[in-house]
């Protein structure tokens, strides 16, 4: 599909210049076949049109390097996608891009895609709690990609339309960062006066299967193993260190604790925060075992139980080192899957975005995402190409279904 509708871009350093009028901003041409972009200085504007690009409609735009470039453009369906091919994305580029709500009631949401269509960076607000709502990204690439693309669509917790401003700047040259490993200590042990995020502080009381339901109490054990060994398994390819309390004492060094105890009406899993490049090594995340009660429907082994618990674990575990939701039933983010695919092993896999709470297109490379964050092994990484493993067993697929128990982060600043 061909965009007829115009828009404006001006290059200026350290400034970006914006010229108003009805609303967000002037456009011209409004008749001229696709997608119109004037500039102050038009050696620094590609004036081709990508009609067929990979999120639907898909324009070339320069971005030169150190001067803001503004844009502004029309998301005119809740369905709509609207991108930006920037070229290229080299390691030490530091990234900005905001996209400013031109219209009352528009909550846009933004996403930052490399050449095989996977996400290097999503922001759907700066921060929903503090009323920011337009979406904000600033990082510096670890990776070069042949070609980086922008896209804009209305957040999928809104669905709304409207006009918006998109602002770029790259800034070349920044530092990369190194990888660096993360320390995870799965408390089994219970533990007072816990906040996630900034949720209001609970105790934790000690592990139990019972917790679950009588049937497990005297496995207790063997579930806190069966946890451990499967949460070591999902990350072995990884340089993440995984800690049981029954093993040890919780380490002097910055750690991720995992907190396994308590009940929530909604939630199986939550943590303090997605972060992104796992900035913060020293995080929290709780397991609402209670919750798992749910999972008695399904009569689970004490095996299909203890990979439930440690797929939760690692989804939380996974937010926490900067992973957002997926649509994959059989990948550690996903969110859609009913509660028998909770049941069987999971992997981080190279899944779609989820389509409820992320972005309506693109992939996220959960396993390159990790290795450029943590480091490890090439070996975990899968081809961009390749696909899936699908269930295709019924029993699996058609339920029961956990509507209503959902995974989540406690503050939503993204």
């Amino acid at each position: 599909m061909i965009n007829t509708r115009a828009f404006r871009v001006y290059h200026v350093t350290g400034l970006c210049v914006l010229l108003f009028s009805a609303g967000c901003g002037s456009n011209t041409g409004q008749n001229s076949p696709g997608h119109v972009v004037n500039s102050d200085d038009p050696a620094d504007v590609m004036y081709s049109t990508l009609a067929d690009g990979p999120f639907g409609e898909t324009y070339a735009l320069a971005v030169t390097p150190h001067k803001q470039v503004a844009v502004y453009g029309e998301i005119s369906s809740s369905s709509e996608i609207i991108t930006y091919e920037i070229g290229e994305l080299h390691a030490g580029d530091q990234l900005s891009v905001e996209v400013i709500s031109c219209t009352d009631g528009f909550d846009p949401a933004t996403a930052v895609f490399n050449a095989d269509q996977e996400c290097i960076y999503f922001s759907d607000d700066r921060n929903r709690n503090a009323g920011r709502i337009n979406p904000y990204i600033q990082f510096t690439s670890r990776k070069n990609t042949d070609s980086c693309m922008i896209s804009i669509s209305s957040s999928l917790q809104s669905d709304s339309i409207g006009k918006y401003q998109l602002q770029v700047t790259k800034s070349p040259g920044q530092k990369v960062d190194e990888p660096t490993g993360q320390i995870i200590y799965l408390d089994f042990e219970g533990h007072d006066n816990v906040a996630i995020g900034s949720r209001t502080p609970v105790d934790v009381p000690p592990f139990s299967g019972s917790m679950i339901d009588p049937q497990f109490e005297p496995y207790t054990e063997e579930l806190i193993d069966l946890v451990v060994e499967h949460v070591r398994r999902n990350f072995a390819y990884f340089d993440v260190t995984i800690i049981g309390s029954r093993d040890r004492q919780p380490p002097s060094t910055p750690h991720t604790t995992i907190y396994f105890g308590s009940y929530s009406s909604s939630y199986l899993g939550l943590a303090d925060e997605i972060d992104e490049y796992n900035e913060d090594k020293s995080q929290k995340a709780m397991i609402f075992v209670d919750t798992f009660a749910a999972f008695m429907s399904c009569d689970p082994t004490l095996e299909e139980i203890g990979n439930a618990l440690s797929s939760v674990s690692c989804h939380e575990a996974g937010h926490l080192m900067g992973l957002y939701h997926t649509d994959d039933p059989l990948g550690i983010m996903d969110t859609k899957g009913s509660l028998r695919h909770m049941l069987l092993p999971r992997t981080f896999n190279r899944s779609p975005l989820s389509s409820r709470d992320v972005f309506p297109a693109g992939y996220q490379n959960a396993p390159a995402l990790l290795l450029q964050t943590v480091g490890g092994s090439g070996t975990a990484v899968l081809s961009p190409k390749a696909s899936r493993i699908q269930s295709h067993d019924p029993w699996y697929d058609e339920g029961p279904s956990r509507e209503g128990l959902i995974f989540s982060t406690s503050d939503l600043t993204h």
